[in-house]
């Protein structure tokens, strides 16, 4: 979608034309090749809006599918909760390093690009539409990507912060085991000691 987005900009900017005559339903005999300058401009803002169509169906399901990842993990962090099976710290981790923020994105974020193509839509609809919409859009996008970029890394953070926890208890628990070991060593040797 950011790259579609980003080829309505240059077609708006004009600096990418090149693609009238290159969509699926263009027939192969090279009927694009033969069209006037107006013709193939009409083309290109046809192609422009067919775009940000695609682009906002593709930005709602998108602000659906990452609602959803939020939801998920939301439900993972009651379930800790509920099964008291993890630490706090953890529990927050998850709330607000990665479900809340994901919720902000499908919630506010997809909201706003949804609007913003909408708003765009409705301008190439009625001949209209500039750099500057086009930029809006694109702007938009790029936010939201790196808005989930940044969740992404979070969620490797937490990661390895959980293998850390890991090694850490196995570290505890070996160290217990070592401390068991030595206890029943001396019980073994005073015992010695006394026959």
């Amino acid at each position: 979608m950011r790259d579609s987005l980003a080829q309505v900009l240059e077609g708006t900017q004009g600096t990418n034309i090149t693609d009238v005559g290159k969509e699926p339903e263009d027939k192969e005999d090279n009927d694009a090749q033969q069209l006037s300058e107006e013709e193939k401009l009409k083309r290109e803002k046809s192609l422009r809006l067919l775009r940000i169509q695609r682009a906002i169906v593709q930005s709602q399901k998108s602000g659906q599918e990452t609602l959803g990842v939020a939801v998920s993990f939301e439900d993972i962090r009651l379930q800790l909760i509920n099964n008291r099976v993890d630490t706090q710290e953890r529990k927050d981790r998850l709330k607000e390093l990665i479900a809340d923020p994901l919720t902000h994105i499908s919630t506010v974020e997809f909201a706003e690009l949804d609007r913003r193509l909408l708003e765009y839509e409705e301008l190439l609809g009625e001949g209209g539409g500039n750099i500057d919409n086009a930029a809006s859009v694109l702007t938009q996008a790029d936010e939201i990507l790196i808005q989930m970029n940044a969740i992404l890394d979070n969620m490797l953070e937490l990661e390895t912060y959980n293998e850390l926890i890991d090694l850490i208890r196995d570290l505890i628990t070996d160290q217990e085991e070592i401390n068991e070991k030595t206890k029943d060593e001396r019980k073994k040797q005073v015992l010695d000691l006394l026959k």
